[in-house]
């Protein structure tokens, strides 16, 4: 009776494993569109870093996320993860404040996977100065 137990334990398990996983995985990843801001692009202090874009899939979305770190110091001043799970495409539409009163530079790197753990990664340098 156990082992009869064990066995169609492990074959539910085997069935549900495999049925998960696709016969053809795509090797396509994500596609990033940044319209705003674009690749070293100058801010005066005091302005806003509006991050505007599209990323989309040729299946569906599994993860992004959108973080802003300071060159200088590695420090993350803004790390944004939504939520993207099965849509075929997410318009990014956020923005950062800088407190900072000194020339300073930014990374903005923004990473997206897709369900087959296909994954793009766009990284651009910002400039903040007087």
């Amino acid at each position: 009776m156990k082992n009869n137990i064990l066995i169609l334990f492990a074959t539910i398990l085997t069935i549900s494993i495999s049925s998960c996983k696709k016969e053809n995985p795509e090797e396509q990843g994500p596609v990033i569109t940044l319209t705003t801001p674009t690749d070293e692009q100058d801010f005066a202090i005091g302005d806003t870093i509006f991050i505007e874009g599209d990323i989309t899939d040729n299946e569906a979305l599994h993860e992004l996320m959108v973080m802003l770190s300071k060159e200088e110091t590695g420090e993350v001043v803004m790390h944004w993860m939504p939520v993207v799970h099965e849509m075929p495409s997410f318009h990014i539409d956020t923005f950062y404040v800088p407190t900072d009163t000194s020339h300073i530079h930014f990374n903005l790197v923004i990473d997206a996977w897709d369900h087959d753990n296909n994954m793009t990664e766009t990284n651009y340098t910002l400039h903040w100065a007087d």
